[in-house]
């Protein structure tokens, strides 16, 4: 996993080169290997370039990214990605959700995860054991 991010990155680079629009699909795989990384801040950024090329996030992308905020102790930007998950009509999965209420634990927002967690239940999401 070391290098995949960079060599990830560069395929995105490669096919922007020979004139082929990455698709969704590059992009998730992509984002995966960089938060798996952890190189969330250029997950993230990933998730700027997928906008500006018009396309679609899934619940594959949002989780990665949301994934992404709770390693960087961004919790507000994970909660965000929720907000924006709604407006575009994508459900959270429990990858989503626990990342987004473990953000929020570690920054000791224990109503502000209480929250997450309510609505995760609103939304039928079983918790899981992590």
């Amino acid at each position: 996993v070391a290098r995949e991010w960079e060599l990830a990155i560069d395929m995105l680079h490669a096919m922007a080169r020979a004139q082929h629009q990455p698709d969704l699909l590059a992009f998730n795989a992509v984002l995966t290997v960089c938060r798996r990384a952890q190189k969330s801040k250029l997950a993230l950024k990933l998730m700027e370039a997928l906008r500006q090329q018009q396309l679609q996030p899934d619940v594959m992308t949002y989780s990665a990214c949301v994934s992404a905020c709770e390693e960087v102790a961004r919790w507000m930007r994970a909660v965000t990605f929720l907000t924006e998950m709604r407006r575009d009509s994508v459900a959270p999965n429990v990858v989503t959700f626990s990342s987004a209420i473990s953000a929020c634990a570690k920054a000791r927002l224990w109503d502000r995860a209480l929250s997450v967690m309510a609505e995760m239940r609103e939304s039928q999401v079983e918790p899981n054991m992590v």
